[in-house]
């Protein structure tokens, strides 16, 4: 999936999955030290969730968490430029092949997916995709961004007694 046009693209985290399968997943601190000494600089996309910027409920430590990766993006984005570019993708929900079990079977992703505005959840090659815009030639001033990726986000809690757009 990640070719040679992308070498300079040298991490992409996501705490405990590897969302990018082709990118190698390493030391965080190995991989900014190559980075930050390469001859020419490069590009870090660090991989955020949806769940750092509302309400997470039963995972506050993993919201947290996430929420930090978005002022860590911010910040070396500012110390290591303009050598090397930091970004961040927030993703929303994401089908990685664990969800039926975290749902509740097959019904329980349905379910969910339908709160989707798509009407789906999202996919690794769905972010994969986001990475390769990001690092191609078309966003050379991207830098210090965190990029939203939820398919539009999610059902407001507040209006589900209403009923989805699509059902009226």
């Amino acid at each position: 999936m990640v070719d040679t046009a992308t070498k300079r693209l040298v991490a992409s985290y996501s705490l405990g999955n590897d969302i990018i399968g082709d990118v190698e997943k390493t030391d965080l601190e190995h991989d900014c030290t190559i980075v930050w000494q390469g001859g020419d600089g490069g590009q870090i996309i660090n991989i955020g969730s949806v769940a750092a910027t509302r309400p997470s409920p039963g995972t506050a430590a993993y919201a947290a968490a996430k929420a930090g990766l978005i002022n860590l993006t911010e910040s070396l984005a500012v110390e290591w430029a303009p050598k090397v570019r930091v970004n961040c993708i927030s993703a929303g929900l994401l089908d990685s092949g664990a969800g039926p079990e975290h749902y509740g079977g097959e019904a329980g992703m349905a379910a969910v997916a339908g709160t989707v505005p798509l009407g789906r959840m999202g996919t690794p090659d769905d972010v994969a995709g986001l990475v390769l815009a990001m690092v191609g030639p078309f966003a050379p001033y991207l830098s210090g961004a965190n990029i939203v990726l939820h398919g539009g986000g999610e059902w407001p809690a507040f209006l589900r007694p209403l009923g989805n757009a699509e059902d009226e």
